[in-house]
Order: C-alpha cells, then sequence, then structure tokens
C-alpha cells in the first residue's frame, strides 16, 4: 500500500464499464441484451489504444449508442437524446 500510494495509484479506476449500469437502468425490458453488446464493444475498444484519448464516459455512450442502433433502431433517436444530454453533464463537471 505504501508502493501504491507513494506512486499515486487508485485500486479501482473508473473504465468506461464503469458506467455500464448508470446508462442501462432505464433500459429495464431490454437490459440483458444491450448489456451483454455494449461489454463486447467495451472490451473491443480496450485493445485499441486510440481509444485512450477519450474519457472513460465517452466511450461508454458512444458504445451504447452503437448497441442502441443495432438493437433498437426505432427507439434509438429517444435514448440518443438522454445520452447527449448525460455527456453535457459530464463535460461540465470538468
Amino acid at each position: 500500500m505504501a508502493v501504491l500510494e507513494a506512486l499515486d495509484w487508485r485500486l479501482s479506476p473508473v473504465t468506461a464499464h464503469s458506467y455500464v449500469e448508470l446508462l442501462t437502468w432505464h433500459l429495464v425490458s431490454l437490459n440483458y441484451a444491450i448489456t451483454a453488446r455494449l461489454t463486447e464493444l467495451l472490451l473491443a475498444s480496450l485493445s485499441d489504444p486510440r481509444f485512450l484519448e477519450f474519457r472513460p464516459s465517452i466511450v461508454a455512450v458512444s458504445a451504447l449508442r452503437c448497441t442502441l442502433e443495432e438493437l433498437t433502431s426505432s427507439k434509438c433517436n429517444d435514448y440518443a437524446t438522454r445520452l447527449t444530454n448525460f455527456n453535457s453533464q459530464e463535460y461540465k463537471r470538468y
């Protein structure tokens, strides 16, 4: 623990996957299918270093938007509006 504190490391850093439950709580009826596909996309993003330049919340929202377009294209616009509002609030914090 002393080494971790000296290096200023955190034991539970925020990742894109940290936002999955927060972003999908209102999608109860589609939750399993959306969460499974979303997790698949987020795991794939880990192997691409280009995603490191984006905040985890942005990666999570982008993956969720892609998932919604694939699985629920008819309702995607409603969800996209909510996601855009979430991103706006996230940027205001920083």
